[in-house]
Parts: structure tokens; C-alpha cells; sequence
């Protein structure tokens, strides 16, 4: 009761939790829309809240209904309400009451603060396997299919029947030359370099002589030559 009322006066929407034996010859919805009304639970003109009913008489399996006004019949979708009923059913089934009355009021909490219902962890787990389930099945058809479109070549040991007679031809190509381009520099000579080379042409073309004398055998010998 106290956690109810915490959350009510946190969100101003009147939390109200109800455990009944029967349904008083009622359906179970229609008794707990008529146990709210009567009861005067709801905040304001439009009784603003959320009930949850519990039956178990204690023969069959508990059931349970949910009752929403005002701002709280806005604020729970039809997949926030299926959702806030399994949860809790499936709960007192494993005998835990308790523990299903806190997730109911937990889950209801958070419905007020973000507009839904968060899912459980089992229907996580079940939606990521099938995810993955069907994800391999895709892959395994699509290459499937494409394995089936493809053309496997087969092996041949004498590669010249690849070819298409007449489709290969290979010519001789010599190198020709097109055409050459020749530069010419001019390089002045000095005065001096000239005058050097003019010397030395003119002494490289003169005759020399040598001196005669006399050995000591009393002979004269003379000689003459030119350098080229």
C-alpha cells in the first residue's frame, strides 16, 4: 500500500491494488470497472488512475484485470496493458504474489514516466533469436540461390581450346626512326689560347737541327729531323 501510494502521489494518478475471491456474477472487466466507480477511487472530473484486480478463488489459476481512467487510460496503450496483465499472471502462477504486485506497480511506474511498457527479458532473448534464425535462413537461401545461378567452368588440360581459330594473330613490329635533331654550340676562343695553339701548331710543324761536333774519334756527325 505504501509503495501504491508513492507512486500515485509522484505521478497524481490514483494507484489502486485489489484482491478478490469472485466476480460476484460479473465478468471479471466488468467488475472492475464497477469496483472503481463505486468505490470512488480516481483523482478529479475524470477519476484519473489505474486499478489492478486480482482474482483467485482458490480453484482455478489467478487472473488478472487492469482499469484505467482519466489521464492513466491515456497514458496505457494496448500493448502496455497486455503486457502489464501477462507479466503479473505469469508471476502469481509461480506462487510468488509479492513479487508480482511489485513488478506490476514497478512496470505501471514506468509506464507513467515514459509512455510504455518496457519488455521482458525473455521476450528479448526470444526476439534476438529469431533474429538470428531467420537471418540464417535468409543467408543460406540467398546463397543458395546465387551458388545455383553461377556457371562452374570446367577443367581442361590443353589450354589452346580456349581459343577461337583465327582470333590470335601476332605480327612482327620493327623500330624505325622518325627523325634526329642535332645541336651545334660555339665556343670563343681568347687571344691568348688562340696565340698558345698558333705556337704550338707552328712548333709541332718546324724542323730542328742540331749542331755538329766532333766525337772523340775525330769524325763529324751531323743530323736533322722533324717532329710531327
Amino acid at each position: 500500500r505504501a509503495a501504491a501510494a508513492t507512486v500515485s502521489e509522484k505521478y497524481g494518478e490514483d494507484v489502486v491494488i485489489h484482491v478478490a475471491s469472485g466476480s460476484g456474477g460479473l465478468s471479471e472487466t466488468d467488475y472492475s470497472r464497477m469496483y472503481y466507480i463505486c468505490r470512488g477511487y480516481g483523482f478529479g472530473e475524470d477519476y484519473d488512475g489505474i486499478l489492478l484486480s486480482v482474482f483467485a478463488d482458490g480453484y482455478f489459476e489467478p487472473s488478472v484485470r487492469i482499469v484505467a481512467s482519466g489521464s492513466a487510460a491515456e497514458r496505457m496503450s494496448e500493448t502496455a496493458e497486455r503486457r502489464l496483465v501477462s507479466r503479473c499472471e505469469e508471476a502469481l502462477k509461480d506462487g510468488e504474489a509479492y513479487k508480482a504486485l511489485r513488478g506490476w506497480l514497478s512496470q505501471t511506474e514506468h509506464m507513467f514516466k515514459t509512455g510504455r511498457v518496457p519488455r521482458s527479458p525473455g521476450a528479448w532473448i526470444g526476439s534476438a533469436v529469431l533474429a538470428l534464425l531467420f537471418g540464417a535462413l535468409f543467408g543460406s537461401l540467398s546463397l543458395a540461390r546465387a551458388a545455383a545461378s553461377m556457371t562452374k567452368p570446367a577443367a581442361k588440360a590443353d589450354a589452346d581450346s580456349f581459343l577461337v581459330p583465327g582470333s590470335l594473330r601476332i605480327t612482327a613490329l620493327g623500330d624505325r626512326l622518325v627523325s634526329t635533331d642535332v645541336s651545334r654550340r660555339y665556343s670563343p676562343v681568347s687571344s691568348s689560347s688562340a696565340s698558345s695553339s698558333s705556337s704550338r701548331s707552328s712548333s709541332s710543324g718546324r724542323s730542328s737541327y742540331s749542331r755538329s761536333y766532333s766525337g772523340s774519334s775525330g769524325r763529324s756527325h751531323s743530323g736533322s729531323g722533324r717532329r710531327f
